[in-house]
């Protein structure tokens, strides 16, 4: 899960305590003008932008932030709910894939983009190829 900046994101562990990226993400949008001093991607830092969808999902924390300065709206949580959703299925297909995976880099590979896709696909979403 992240806080997504636009030209930029920051990422960290879902398991990650949500009261520490409560306020790790309040810090940086509150001093969003001192980011900007340091790199320009830190102007993408706005409201319009961290709740921009990336296929990234949030964490809690963020969440949490965003709802209390109110920036954070259904279509964004709708939104949020297909990303996590969308991992999920991605999680569950990875581990149902890794007890029987071939050996060697290529087939490895080669087995889990094919696993991957039919995941995918099974669970009506967008594939590697739909998404090019």
């Amino acid at each position: 899960p992240g806080l997504d900046v636009g030209s930029m994101h920051l990422i960290t562990s879902a398991d990650k305590d949500e009261d520490l990226i409560y306020r790790l993400t309040k810090t940086i949008y509150e001093n969003r003008e001192q980011v900007v001093q340091k790199h320009r991607a830190g102007r993408a830092i706005n409201e319009k932008n961290v709740v921009r969808d990336t296929g990234t999902e949030f964490h809690p924390g963020a969440i949490r932030y965003f709802k209390e300065i109110g920036i954070w709206s259904e279509a964004a949580e709708k939104t949020n709910q297909a990303n996590l959703h969308r991992q999920q299925v991605l999680q569950d297909a990875w581990q149902s894939y890794l007890p029987n995976a071939p050996e060697g880099y290529q087939a490895f590979e080669e087995g889990w983009l094919q696993a991957r896709e039919a995941a995918l696909e099974t669970a009506g979403l967008i594939t590697l190829g739909e998404g090019l």
